[in-house]
């Protein structure tokens, strides 16, 4: 067993450097990146993104930014887990900047990609690499700059003030897509805004209060939630009920909700 695997500390994808676009190469946007351990426990390894002299980058700093030779060749050195690519949201001479969308948890045994993610990918047309973990996709476009992170259901899409760790195991060129990364957010935000109306809605026809109404996953984990619904565990023998409370859930939270059910039902 490798030293990573008994710390805990992910195994990434490594680089494949001649195949990383050669418009992207010519711009110092980079960076390289380092796990570093959860802030708490249960939490992922954070992805932090330095300098290749060994002081952390900002995303928001262009002078902590580097050329691509610099951060290969520190990555060479061993110091680092890889190189990644900071949005800058630069407009160019076609009025539009780079775009990134990031599609996370989305392969399944490996060779699995989830059925929305591939027609997310289908519709981009573009520059498209696995993530680092292997368990996701990141596309780069070249797309109109977002006033703000579109994030919702797995999925983000930034322009600026991010960056993308890369692995280089990709297909395609990256090209221009703003109607379909409009659509994309478009979809995104109002998917995250029905959520949230959904979550914050008062008292129904039905009777039920807004506090039954609340989403009791929100900032907890399902152990902790099934016991806030109080004798919601003691029906889970007669079937995962799907009361009005689950039906206010985002898709992501509904799939743990189910996983969770499903391991009480087993036990």
């Amino acid at each position: 067993m490798s030293a990573n695997a008994r710390s805990g500390k992910p195994i990434s994808i490594q680089p494949e450097f001649a195949n990383f676009p050669a418009e992207l190469k010519s711009l110092t946007n980079w960076v390289n990146w380092r796990y570093l351990p959860p802030k708490s426990n249960g939490g992922k390894w954070r992805k932090v993104p330095f300098q290749p002299n060994g002081k952390t980058a900002d995303t928001t700093d262009r002078s902590t930014w580097s050329r691509f030779e610099e951060c290969c060749a520190a990555y060479a050195q061993d110091k680092f887990d890889g190189v990644g690519f900071v949005f800058d949201g630069d407009i160019g001479a076609d009025g539009l900047c780079y775009c990134g969308v990031d599609l996370d948890s989305c392969v399944h045994n490996d060779t699995e990609v989830h059925s929305l993610a591939l027609k997310r990918i289908k519709q981009l047309k573009t520059y498209t690499e696995r993530s680092v973990s292997g368990t996701g996709f990141h596309c780069i476009a070249r797309a109109e700059p977002l006033d703000r992170i579109a994030k919702f259901d797995g999925v983000e899409v930034y322009t600026k003030a991010r960056y993308f760790t890369f692995t280089g195991c990709a297909f395609g060129k990256i090209k221009a897509a703003p109607a379909a990364i409009r659509s994309l957010v478009d979809e995104l935000r109002g998917k995250e805004a029905a959520a949230k109306q959904q979550q914050s809605g008062h008292s129904g026809s039905d009777g039920m209060s807004s506090i039954e109404l609340t989403n009791p996953f929100k900032n907890a984990k399902p152990a902790q939630a099934f016991a806030a619904l109080g004798g919601a565990q003691e029906s889970l023998a007669d079937g995962i009920k799907t009361t009005q409370w689950f039906e206010t859930l985002p898709p992501e939270l509904k799939d743990e909700v189910v996983d969770y059910a499903l391991g009480v039902i087993a036990k």
